[in-house]
């Protein structure tokens, strides 16, 4: 079943032009990672400090397994200097109608 992650990255104040720069720089080869179908960039339009990724995975595995990626290489704590909070992650299940 495809799962659908919501990422929050709520970003210091003045921080989300930098925030976005750098979250766009490593989605093109997120999106090309194993178990990824789609990633997209969303800026809160009421708070341009908070930036949302909406991503579609194969499975809850295959992101996780990505985001240890990302944390190995470093690319975590480079984001994590530019943010208020730790982000938020949701995995939900897509559910078909």
């Amino acid at each position: 079943m495809v799962c659908i992650v919501t990422a929050e990255f709520s970003g210091k104040v003045g921080a989300g032009h930098s925030l976005l720069a750098c979250l766009s720089e490593m989605v093109p080869e997120t999106r090309k990672k194993d178990g990824a179908i789609s990633i997209d960039i969303c800026v809160d339009q009421d708070n341009p400090d908070r930036v949302v990724l909406v991503e579609r995975w194969d499975s809850r595995s295959h992101h996780e397994n990505y985001v240890a990626y990302r944390k190995k290489r470093g690319d975590i704590d480079k984001i994590m200097t530019m943010l208020s909070a730790p982000p938020k992650f949701i995995w939900s299940d897509l559910i078909d109608v």
